[in-house]
């Protein structure tokens, strides 16, 4: 079993080796703290502690781009064998779950943790810089380590029991997230439950406070506080490696009952998509037979939206609840509301968005099936909009939960229309600007998207926009601040005028990136 292991993690490793987008995933990591670096430097002279500052930029930054990479990384390890129908001829070769797990899995660990190598020698300047100890630098990479063993299980996981890459990764960010939310609002709301006399809870209490110290995010900041002396191995780490431990043997165990016959079929099709097929309303197309398509093969159809429902619902009524102090009194329906809103603005919306985006030509481009699409007597830009118009029907359930809950707050849409003490239109100002800037980032997923694939596109897009804020935010400002001057300190005109100026730049720069995405398919058009 070993031999044949380690010709698959030799093979995996070469293939890996030879992909591009994980060796700029390394240098945007390195351009990222660089930047930081030199905020440092720069913020060292006039602030105390900078090497502190540093750190915590640093930790926050791999923390973020480490969970993303690998929620998406470790999901596909063996949902691509299955989709490639190679699942069969590792089958025929005699090679066991317990060896091609083995195989599939340590690579991708390994490409992980290459992410923490990569930023471990910055580290060692926070030091000298002040404000970190070495407990503080030995604590956080033990955190980091045990934080992507257990995500490349639950990944793991997922990717044994689904069908399909884009089922793996949903479910998996779908498991994370519930993991790092749940356990907190719940230990707090049995908190309060058991500080009004309910102390039958207490138990309960305790577990979900253990499990959110188990969470990395949390540990993070405890790490990260002034005057941290603990030891490396805390609860975190104990928990998350022992839980992946957990999930590896289970993912072993269900290998055979959840892929059994899969090399004797020639389609693979998820039970979602053969719900999406026996349902009355997808056996007919609409007159717009590519916006039909896509919404049912892209953004998921009927049935995704009835799940979308079911997930962010109770959601958002715990964050309100939470938001609420756990009481049940009147304001308890504009908590609800606004929490709502809250919830799809910033949740819903740009998770749904993002992954619609990485997935819009993928299967097209995957299957070959894109020439013969566009080959049809329509234009390029006929197809593309119609593509993306039956993408974004998926976003409905959000786009009409959020006016819900604006319907359940309606003093919170007050002050952002009309304007209050506390801010004013500002807040409204601030979505606008929200949402012209994530259509730059759309944009980028779905052009690295054809350039690499889903998932890598959008790392590379978050890389892009991340580093094009860093260097272009400072010059974005100085628009702001003439116009404000110009207005004798009029902020709130200033600002709308401001975010006029910048959302037709920004028009200008999306138009620029559709350009781009339409010229590299008229390539690959070509090329087949």
């Amino acid at each position: 079993m070993l031999a044949k292991s380690f010709v698959l993690m030799n093979r995996s490793l070469r293939v890996d080796d030879k992909l591009l987008r994980l060796h700029l995933l390394r240098l945007g990591i390195v351009g990222i703290v660089g930047f930081c670096m030199f905020l440092a430097h720069v913020s060292s002279a006039v602030v105390g502690a900078a090497g502190l500052t540093f750190f915590s930029q640093i930790i926050w930054t791999t923390l973020l781009f480490s969970t993303l990479a690998g929620a998406t990384l470790f999901a596909t390890c063996v949902t691509e064998e299955k989709e490639e129908q190679t699942l069969g001829l590792l089958t025929l070769a005699n090679i066991r779950p317990l060896a091609l797990i083995f195989g599939k899995f340590v690579p991708r660990l390994l490409a992980a943790l290459m992410i923490i190598t990569v930023v471990f020698p910055f580290t060692l300047l926070a030091i000298t810089l002040g404000g970190v100890t070495w407990s503080q630098v030995w604590a956080a990479y033990w955190m980091l380590f045990a934080h992507i063993v257990f995500m490349g299980s639950v990944g793991l996981l997922f990717s044994v029991v689904c069908r399909n890459s884009g089922w793996a990764i949903t479910f998996s960010i779908l498991a994370l997230l519930v993991f790092f939310t749940v356990p907190p609002l719940t230990a707090s709301l049995l908190s309060t439950a058991v500080n009004n006399g309910i102390s039958a809870l207490g138990w309960l209490k305790d577990v979900f406070a253990w499990m959110r110290d188990a969470s990395a995010f949390v540990r993070t900041g405890e790490i990260l506080s002034t005057g941290f002396n603990e030891g490396a191995f805390g609860t975190q780490v104990t928990s998350n490696l022992a839980a992946a431990a957990a999930l590896c043997v289970m993912s072993w165990l269900l290998f055979v009952p959840f892929n059994r016959g899969l090399e004797a079929s020639v389609e693979q099709v998820s039970v979602l998509d053969r719900g999406v097929r026996l349902t009355k309303g997808s056996r007919r197309s609409w007159g717009q037979a590519i916006v039909w398509k896509d919404f049912y093969h892209v953004a998921g159809g009927p049935t995704c939206w009835a799940i979308r429902v079911v997930v962010f619902i109770p959601i958002a009524l715990v964050c309100g609840f939470a938001a609420n102090d756990f009481g049940l009194d009147a304001s308890l329906f504009d908590a609800v509301g606004f929490s709502l809103m809250v919830v799809m603005l910033f949740g819903a919306f740009p998770i749904e968005a993002t992954i619609i985006a990485a997935r819009l030509y993928r299967r097209e481009i995957k299957e070959g099936t894109w020439p013969i699409l566009a080959g049809l007597p329509l234009s390029i830009a006929h197809i593309s909009y119609a593509k993306a118009a039956g993408g974004l029907l998926g976003l409905v359930p959000a786009v009409v939960l959020f006016f819900v809950g604006g319907l359940l707050a309606p003093g919170r849409v007050a002050e952002m229309l009309v304007g209050s003490a506390s801010g004013g239109p500002a807040v409204l100002v601030a979505i606008g600007y929200y949402l012209v800037l994530f259509a730059i980032f759309l944009h980028l997923t779905t052009l690295y998207s054809i350039l690499l694939n889903a998932w890598a596109g959008v790392l590379l897009a978050l890389l892009t926009f991340w580093l094009g804020g860093c260097f272009m935010g400072p010059i974005m400002f100085l628009p702001a601040m003439i116009i404000s001057s110009a207005t004798g300190g009029m902020e709130d005109l200033a600002a709308i005028i401001g975010m006029f100026v910048y959302g037709t730049a920004i028009l200008g720069i999306c138009f620029g990136l559709q350009v781009l995405i339409a010229q590299q398919l008229r390539s690959i058009a070509g090329r087949r």
